[in-house]
């Protein structure tokens, strides 16, 4: 039994002796968030509440459990409160800071985490927070500044180690050394933590391949879409495919998947040394973990190494840092000559690209090209505003100056926010454009952020971190991505998309080169046109459409992986 099922245990033993203790209700909250279960978190947070509506601890664990449960506004709401209760709380704070950060709100959440660093200087929770929001507004020296400060402050925590990982990939001012012994320090991270790998497996079993695969994001997520025909696709005569599900909110692509699928084992309520136990119990020859260091990520069960064989794939694209892991799986195409200087851990290079996508249902048509509607072109990028550094909002200035009249539109949650989209605004018009050639959008569902592609006419990639799902989502609603290749491993994944369709040249080498492809796409509209209407179907007939072929070519690899002859590159 782990320490968090003891102390649950106890809660819930002392709450059937005293069901009116707000204290015990609280606490139990906390602990059942920590252990995966929201629901059982936020029904004892509202009994809690209840009880003693002045306790701020109360409010602080409702809040947090509202905010996993996907209500955001609720769990803003519930901060607020908490913070009324006790003025001098940092932790209400931080609360106030996460929430508004899940609304896009951060000016909001920039400010009470300020102040929260400013009441408890030593709270890696706050420092983690403000990091967090300082890159959600591309202020990325920074937020590495502060994350690195939450790690020194709590260096045995894995969740501030990934987040240090996961905001070091947008910083366009780390060189590659830097990027690799960020990457490589999470080995000391889970020293602090005391986490070991399990002792080695036995033999392997006779039959095929037992393949598990670890992700908490199979549901409508970009691992889940790109992965949604991949993975029931595999050939159970060579990969009987166990799917250990560790997803927090589950939805509609879930359930599809868990029907296709039918080795599942929910595994988000289960910690990560019972979860380790359970695959070496389950025989996994080869453990895909899909989530690196991105959020929910279940790192403390890969670096118990349970399984003969252990790879990352897809949810991540940099350095991992995991000690004894086989490697990094990334698609040939996305390794330059330089990866292996990012990389701690092998490169496992598959031919052309991983990525897979097919659109999802509610797609709409590829739009007519909006220039030959309205006189204008319209560029666009939808990516996280994190990613929209001085390097690249100078670029689009430049682009946007060489094509009179046109408009460009960014649409990511965050600009909802009117104290960033001023900041933009701001930013742009020192560089020459007019803001009222700025479209800025906040959030929306997805079916009205794919169909506002029927706005754009060219796509514009952020660098050093450009799109991947958006990428994939842009091409097959019938516009074209204008690239940049550098030499992280992730800068060239859209690059990849495109050489998969013949799209070549529209990969740019230098800032000059990208605004000259853009200029010349902007100036031929009839061609743009004629591209639009065919690039959907281009994308489905492309490696990039053919999910079977990256079944196989898993396949292959995981059998090379079993035997021991796998070919790296790069580290």
């Amino acid at each position: 039994m782990s320490e968090l099922d003891r102390v649950r245990r106890e809660l819930e033993s002392a709450l059937a002796r005293e069901p009116g203790n707000a204290l015990a209700w609280s606490n139990l909250s906390y602990v059942a968030l920590r252990g995966g279960d929201p629901a059982t978190a936020l029904d004892a947070a509202e009994r809690a509440c209840a009880l003693a509506p002045a306790m701020a601890g109360a409010w602080i664990n409702r809040s947090a459990a509202l905010l996993v449960a996907g209500d955001a506004r609720a769990a803003l709401a519930d901060a607020r409160r908490a913070e009324a209760c006790d003025t001098a709380s940092a932790t209400a704070l931080v609360s106030i800071g996460a929430a508004a950060r899940e609304l896009g709100e951060v000016a909001l959440a920039t400010g009470a985490l300020l102040e929260a660093t400013r009441r408890e200087p030593g709270s890696p929770e706050a420092w983690c927070n403000l990091a967090l929001a300082l890159s959600d507004q591309a202020q990325n020296a920074a937020a590495n500044d502060a994350i690195a400060r939450a790690c020194a402050l709590a260096p045995q925590r894995l969740d501030l180690a990934s987040n240090r990982q996961l905001i070091a990939q947008y910083h366009e001012g780390l060189a590659s050394a830097e990027l690799r012994a960020i990457a490589a320090g999470f080995g000391a991270t889970l020293g602090h933590a005391g986490i070991a790998p399990l002792p080695a497996p036995g033999a392997r079993a006779p039959g095929p391949l037992r393949i598990g695969y670890l992700s908490p994001d199979l549901r409508a997520h970009p691992v889940g879409f790109l992965l949604r025909d991949v993975l029931p696709a595999h050939d159970p005569a060579r990969a009987a495919v166990r799917i250990y599900a560790a997803t927090p909110r589950p939805d509609w692509l879930t359930a599809e998947l868990r029907g296709r699928l039918p080795d599942w084992h929910e595994a988000a309520m289960t910690d990560d040394a019972a979860l380790a136990a359970r695959i070496r119990e389950d025989a996994i020859d080869v453990l895909v973990d899909l989530g690196g260091h991105t959020a929910h990520n279940r790192l403390g069960v890969l670096a118990r190494l349970p399984a003969r064989r252990h790879c990352v794939f897809l949810g991540w694209f940099a350095g991992v840092g995991v000690p004894g892991i086989d490697g990094l799986v990334l698609g040939r195409d996305q390794l330059g000559a330089a990866a292996g200087a990012f990389l701690p851990e092998p490169a496992l290079a598959i031919a052309g690209t991983q990525f897979r996508y097919r659109p999802v249902p509610y797609a709409p048509a590829v739009a007519s090209l909006p220039a030959l509607r309205n006189g204008a072109v319209t560029f666009g990028s939808f990516n996280n505003t994190a990613k929209l550094n001085p390097e690249v909002l100078a670029c689009w200035a430049g682009l946007l100056q060489a094509v009179p009249g046109s408009r460009l539109m960014l649409q990511w949650k965050t600009l909802a926010d009117e104290a960033l989209r001023q900041t933009l605004a701001v930013r742009m018009a020192r560089l020459g454009v007019d803001p009222a050639r700025l479209f800025l959008l906040g959030a929306s569902d997805h079916p009205t952020l794919l169909a506002r592609y029927g706005e754009v006419d060219i796509a514009l990639d952020p660098f050093p971190f450009p799109g991947g799902m958006t990428s994939l989502e842009a091409l097959t609603q019938g516009v074209p991505v204008v690239t940049l290749a550098q030499e992280r491993p992730v800068s060239r994944q859209t690059a990849a998309m495109l050489g998969a369709i013949g799209l070549q040249r529209l990969v740019a080498r230098t800032q000059r080169e990208y605004v000259a492809i853009a200029v010349a796409l902007a100036a031929d509209r009839a061609a743009l046109a004629q591209l639009r209407a065919g690039l959907r179907e281009r994308v489905a007939a492309s490696q990039l459409g053919d999910p079977d072929s990256l079944a196989r070519t898993l396949e292959s690899l995981y059998a090379a992986l079993s035997a021991g002859a796998t070919s790296s590159s790069g580290a």
